[in-house]
């Protein structure tokens, strides 16, 4: 089991980006990514995972959104990709209420863990809207150790359980967990229908 590796979600997010753009500055290329995102996306009226993250981590968030939309097939919102009026910096009520509308319509959020996060005035925030919408709020650590399946939450992360990959039993391919500790876990889809981690004996 691992948490999500930093070198590789950003090496996805600059694959993504010169792929789709060319070699562009950052800047240029993170635009474009939102336009290309918010018009595939205007469709979408509901998705699986609500992406809370600090804006100074937008190019690891449009790497990580590729990894679960592409590897794992699940629907991802992003605030400043999907709903591109938002202002982070200028924060209204019609900005909450926007972005609580839209939890109501994620089935859980993610809440991405990097040197920037404890700096974000809307994580906290979302973080315990979505917690008190759904019940059903997860870590997603960027790790710098692919090889780390273990995260010690600071603070009320520590309330929360977390994200890893791992195989199933029954199938080769990776599939997403939520876990506790590392004998406490559950498979991420039967997470989302309500079910709860569960302590796992050898």
């Amino acid at each position: 089991m691992a948490l999500f590796n930093a070198e590789q979600v950003m090496s996805r997010a600059n694959s993504y980006l010169n792929k789709s753009f060319g070699r562009l500055q950052e800047s240029v290329s993170i635009e474009s990514a939102m336009k290309n995102f918010s018009e595939k996306s205007e469709r979408v009226q509901n998705f699986d995972i609500f992406l809370s993250h600090s804006y100074s981590d937008r190019k690891g968030a449009i790497g990580l959104q590729n990894i679960l939309e592409n590897d794992f097939g699940y629907s991802v919102y992003i605030d400043w990709v999907i709903d591109r009026n938002l202002d982070r910096n200028n924060v209204s009520s019609l900005t909450a209420k926007t972005i609580k509308e839209r939890m109501k319509k994620c089935r859980c959020l993610f809440y991405i863990t990097s040197t920037n996060s404890s700096t974000s005035k809307w994580m906290p925030w979302e973080t315990g809207l979505m917690d008190g919408l759904k019940n059903r709020v997860a870590i997603c650590p960027f790790s710098p150790n692919s090889n780390t399946n273990n995260f010690f939450g600071q603070e009320y992360l520590g309330i929360y359980p977390y994200v890893t990959i791992d195989k199933s039993t029954t199938s080769t391919n990776d599939l997403l967990w939520i876990r506790i500790d590392e004998d406490t876990y559950i498979s991420f889809d039967e997470w989302l229908m309500g079910n709860n981690p569960c302590k796992h004996y050898d």
